[in-house]
């Protein structure tokens, strides 16, 4: 009896050790990821310091208007989607009305050299609701306020919004003449 017990102990804990191991092999994969994110993040910033370039942040409405707009980039210039974007036309392709022009912008997206960012909620003054989409492809562009960045839209109260925070806006019609 003694002999069993002794040797369960044993495999309890090998067990317990092979469980510990994951849970490293998992943090180190975790870390590994933000890592990545960072790298890309400081990568976008210095990429954007080196070519003294634009930083075009887009909005639903102009992709939904021109699909085609990111097809074409601009000389030192970066596209970025805000995620919200992408959850916006998902839903929109749902909306009979809206549904082509909605698959249109995500095929266009596909096939463009974009990047896709996040919202930082740490960005945007405390008044600002994070759950209001505007806000949050306001707090995208935000992240790199102190570059040239600008958003692209005809939302007249993103525009005011950006405008408050000095982030400057174009329309599409604007957009497509520079």
């Amino acid at each position: 009896m003694y002999s069993n017990k002794k040797n369960n102990s044993r495999n309890n804990n090998k067990s317990n050790n092979i469980d510990i191991k994951k849970l490293i092999s998992g943090i180190g994969t975790v870390a590994n990821f933000l890592d990545k994110i960072l790298t890309t993040s400081k990568a976008v910033v210095d990429e954007i310091q080196n070519q003294n370039g634009i930083l075009y942040v887009f909005d639903t409405n102009a992709l939904m208007n021109d699909p085609n707009l990111i097809s074409r980039p601009k000389r030192n210039s970066i596209y970025i989607i805000p995620i919200t974007v992408l959850e916006e036309l998902d839903k929109l392709k749902l909306d009979k009305s809206r549904s082509q022009k909605a698959s249109n912008a995500i095929r266009s997206i596909n096939r463009a050299d974009v990047r896709i960012e996040k919202s930082s909620d740490y960005v945007l003054p405390k008044d600002f609701d994070m759950r209001n989409n505007d806000n949050k492809i306001l707090a995208t562009a935000m992240k790199y306020s102190n570059k040239n960045v600008v958003i692209v839209t005809d939302d007249n109260n993103l525009k005011n919004k950006a405008r408050s925070q000095n982030i400057r806006c174009m329309s599409l019609s604007e957009f497509r003449r520079s």
